[in-house]
C-alpha cells in the first residue's frame, strides 16, 4: 500500500477510508471514498487517499475475478516549530 505524502496543510488530521476493488493483476481498478468510516477528513486527504490508493498493488487470489477491501489512511498534523 502506497502511502501519500503529507501536502494538505498544517494543522490537517483525519482519517480517510477508501474502499477499494483489486483487479486479476493486482492493481486497484476501483477507489472510492468511504464517507461513514472516514472522520475529519478535508477534501485534499480525500483526494490524496484515493490517488495513492489507486496506486497501489496487491497479491490475487486466482480463485476470484476481483477482490475487495478498504484502505485506512491516518493523516497527522504537521506542525512547523
Amino acid at each position: 500500500v502506497r502511502n501519500p505524502g503529507y501536502t494538505c496543510g498544517h494543522g490537517s488530521s483525519g482519517r480517510v477510508v477508501i474502499q477499494i476493488k483489486v483487479g486479476q493483476d493486482g492493481r486497484v481498478v476501483s477507489a472510492i471514498p468511504d464517507a461513514a468510516g472516514s472522520s475529519s477528513a478535508n477534501p485534499c486527504m480525500i483526494e490524496q487517499a484515493v490517488k495513492y490508493a489507486k496506486l497501489s498493488r496487491f497479491d490475487y487470489s486466482a480463485s476470484e475475478v476481483s477482490q475487495t477491501g478498504k484502505i485506512f489512511y491516518t493523516f497527522i498534523s504537521q506542525f512547523i516549530v
